[in-house]
């Protein structure tokens, strides 16, 4: 997984379209996880397809950071890291319930599926990934939402 640095992570969120398959990159500051009283981030809105301001939100669970942090002796920590992803769409046009899928780092997570129009936030997704190491190296974690929307179709119904 290649990472971005700071000044990546103020450029936004990188939407693509890849045939069907939605995809939004937004590579977190690195700062997020090197500072110990840095809980929660959230993206810039963007938009997918006809989907706009969608948000991640994305926060840590400080205190198995800070043990992991004490554990290796290290301010920046080491090892791995557990939280949970949020995903906000305020307003949804379609009915029903969404397929995607959550990657942080090299972890991919799903499918998930969640009828934004009835519900505007998708749950905490826990996870667990190593992402101090990468922050120690002045560089953030990707964070992606892989989505196919209606009307998009696959042969397989699988991405």
């Amino acid at each position: 997984v290649r990472g971005f640095g700071d000044d990546d992570a103020k450029r936004g969120v990188q939407v693509t379209q890849s045939g069907e398959v939605w995809s939004a990159k937004w590579p977190m500051p690195a700062t997020d996880f090197t500072n110990p009283s840095t809980r929660k981030s959230v993206s810039p809105n963007f938009t997918m397809g006809e989907l706009p301001d969608i948000k991640i939100m994305f926060e840590v669970d400080g205190k198995l950071a800070k043990q992991a942090q004490r554990s290796n002796g290290s301010r920046n920590g080491g090892g791995g890291v557990r939280g949970k992803i949020q995903l906000k769409v305020p307003s949804c046009p379609f009915e029903g319930e969404l397929e995607f899928y959550l990657v942080i780092s090299s972890e991919r997570h799903g499918p998930f599926r969640h009828d934004f129009a009835n519900n505007i936030v998708c749950g905490a997704i826990s996870f667990g990934a190593d992402c101090f190491e990468q922050a120690k190296t002045g560089k953030g974690p990707i964070v992606e939402v892989q989505m196919l929307l209606p009307g998009d179709s696959l042969g397989d119904g699988a991405f």
